[in-house]
């Protein structure tokens, strides 16, 4: 069985350890996402929290990280808690300490507490998104009512982006270094 089909726990493009050890460590990050994009192009919005649960250690934490990585360099914290990925928020903390982002995991749990002081969810942060036509560019400052939450999660995207932990690079890693 590959090594991807271990972590699906199901039949997936093979590869064998060696080939990935050979892949430049820049790239590694690339190749995963590229390998089982069909997958999860496929099914991202329909993974529910137990199929996510399901996957194998190293596929779970991989799964999370790059949810958070792509939501947040897409469109800032607001945006991983507003959409479908909010959902996999009670697992992102474990899945950042998993992989050594010590610092990414304070921010995170920083736009934790923000949201909490403010009483807000992602199901009642999704509701604003009904405001708007789908397909429509809006600013997210423009659908939310509370401009000090919107403030407080902006100042935390920018932690987010200057943080110098890679969590694309350490959660590749992860996997290369539980593989191995």
């Amino acid at each position: 069985m590959g090594l991807l089909s271990r972590f699906f726990k199901k039949k997936v493009p093979s590869f064998s350890l060696d080939e990935f050890k050979k892949i430049p460590e820049n790239d590694r990050w690339k190749f995963l996402t590229e390998l089982m994009d069909p997958y999860f192009m496929r099914n991202r919005y329909r993974t529910y929290q137990s199929d996510v649960l399901s996957f194998s250690e190293p596929l779970r934490t991989y799964f999370i990280c790059d949810t958070l990585y792509t939501e947040v360099y897409n469109g800032g914290l607001i945006q991983f808690f507003t959409n479908s990925s909010g959902i996999f928020t009670p697992y992102v903390s474990e899945a950042l300490n998993t992989i050594g982002a010590i610092k990414t995991n304070e921010i995170f749990n920083e736009a934790l507490e923000v949201i909490q002081r403010y009483s807000e969810s992602h199901a009642t942060l999704s509701k604003n998104l009904t405001k708007v036509k789908r397909g429509e560019v809006f600013r997210f400052a423009e659908i939310f009512e509370n401009q000090e939450l919107v403030n407080a999660l902006s100042d935390l995207d920018t932690a987010f982006y200057d943080c110098t932990e890679k969590i694309d690079e350490l959660a590749v890693e992860f996997v290369f270094v539980f593989s191995g």
